[in-house]
C-alpha cells in the first residue's frame, strides 16, 4: 500500500511539473487570431500525389489554444483568394492535443526590426505592445535581452547593426523604457536581416545561461544587408540557438523566415494583421518552454505534374466564431 501511495505521489509531482510548462496569459488588449508552424514534414510521393503532415499551434485573439477544431477549420491553399492554379489539396488526417517536448526555463534574445517600413505595417506600434505582453508572460526563471536593428549611420548600432537595449535580465519591465524609444526616437534605415540575427545567435550564445537559449526575430521586410540564409542556419545548429522568426506585413520572405525557423528547431509565424501579434506574442512563451498544444494535419496534394520546386502554400485556418487567418510555409511536394 506504501509503494502505491509513493507511486500515486510521484505521478502526480510529475503531472503538475508538466502543467507548469504551459501557462495561462490574459492578454490585456484585443489581439487577432494567429498560429505557428512547428513543422513541415517530408512529402511521400506516389506518381503525381504527395501526401504530408503540418504541425500547427492555433490560439484565439485572446492568446489562448484553440481546442476542438476539426477538417471544416482547415484548408490548404496556393494563396490567400482561395484560387485554384495547378494543386489539388484533401485533409486526410487530424489530430489535436499533441504537445511540444519540454524544454523548460528559457533565456530568449528578443530581436526587433526597426527599418523604416514599419512607420507603414505597423503604424500604431503594436510590435511593442506585443513585446511588452510577451515579456509580461515572463515565468520567474525565464530571462530576455532586447536588441533592434536596422541601418543608418545616427542609429546606436553595435556590430552587425544591432543594438542592445540590454543584456539577459529576468525583469522584463526593465525593458519597457527601451521599447517605447522604438515607437518614434530612434532613427529607421534598411534591413540587415541576416548579419544583425548571426550577432543575436552569437550573443545568446555567449551571454544565456540557461540551456534552452533562443533568438526571437521579427521583421516585417527581407534582407537587404549582407551574409546569407545558410549562413545564419548554420550558425544557429552549431552554437545550439533555435531561431523562431516573426513575420509582418506581405512584404517579407516567407521562404527564409520558414526555413530559418524550421531548420534550426524554432517555429515560423506570420500576421497579415499587426493585431495577430498580441495574441502570439501572448503565447509565445509556452512554445519556447515545451508542452504547448498543437495539431497535426496530414495532407494530400495532387496535380498533373507535381511542381519540382519549393512551393509556397498557404493554410487556411476558420474558427468557430467566423474568424480566418492564413499560415504560409514553404514545402518541395516532388
Amino acid at each position: 500500500m506504501r509503494q502505491l501511495i509513493y507511486r500515486s505521489a510521484f505521478i502526480i509531482t510529475i503531472l503538475a511539473i508538466l502543467q507548469s510548462c504551459e501557462r495561462i496569459i490574459e492578454v490585456p488588449i484585443a489581439g487577432e487570431a494567429s498560429g505557428a508552424i512547428i513543422r513541415v514534414g517530408t512529402p511521400s510521393r506516389s506518381g503525381q500525389t504527395a501526401t504530408f503532415t503540418i504541425d500547427v499551434h492555433v490560439v484565439d485573439g485572446a492568446g489562448n489554444y484553440a481546442s476542438g477544431l476539426g477538417a471544416q477549420n482547415f484548408t490548404m491553399m496556393e494563396d490567400t483568394t482561395g484560387r485554384k492554379y495547378s494543386l489539388s489539396f484533401r485533409l486526410l488526417d487530424i489530430k489535436g492535443g499533441n504537445r511540444t517536448p519540454v524544454k523548460g526555463d528559457y533565456n530568449a534574445f528578443l530581436l526587433l526590426d526597426q527599418s523604416g517600413s514599419t512607420d507603414d505595417t505597423d503604424p500604431d506600434n503594436l510590435r511593442i505592445r506585443s513585446s511588452q505582453i510577451f515579456l509580461e508572460s515572463m515565468g520567474n526563471n525565464d530571462k530576455v535581452a532586447l536588441g533592434s536593428f536596422t541601418t543608418g549611420q545616427l542609429y546606436p548600432s553595435l556590430s552587425g547593426n544591432v543594438h542592445l537595449h540590454g543584456g539577459f535580465n529576468a525583469k522584463g519591465t526593465t525593458f519597457y523604457p527601451a521599447l517605447d524609444s522604438l515607437k518614434n526616437t530612434i532613427l529607421k534605415g534598411n534591413t540587415p536581416l541576416f548579419t544583425s540575427t548571426a550577432w543575436a545567435i552569437n550573443y545568446t550564445a555567449a551571454n544565456a545561461k540557461a540551456q534552452n537559449k533562443v533568438v526571437i526575430l521579427f521583421t516585417d521586410g527581407q534582407n537587404n544587408g549582407g551574409s546569407s540564409q545558410s549562413a545564419v542556419e548554420s550558425l544557429s545548429l552549431q552554437k545550439k540557438v533555435p531561431v523562431y522568426t516573426v513575420g509582418l506585413s506581405t512584404d517579407v520572405g516567407f521562404d527564409v523566415l520558414n526555413n530559418m525557423a524550421l531548420n534550426t528547431g524554432g517555429s515560423f509565424m506570420w500576421a497579415k494583421d499587426a493585431k495577430q501579434l498580441i495574441s502570439y506574442f501572448g503565447t509565445l512563451g509556452n512554445l519556447l518552454r515545451g508542452n504547448a498544444e498543437y495539431y497535426t494535419l496530414t495532407f494530400e496534394a495532387s496535380a498533373g505534374s507535381l511542381p519540382t520546386f519549393s512551393k509556397l502554400l498557404y493554410l487556411q485556418v476558420s474558427l468557430p466564431n467566423g474568424k480566418k487567418f492564413w499560415m504560409p510555409y514553404v514545402i518541395k511536394l516532388a
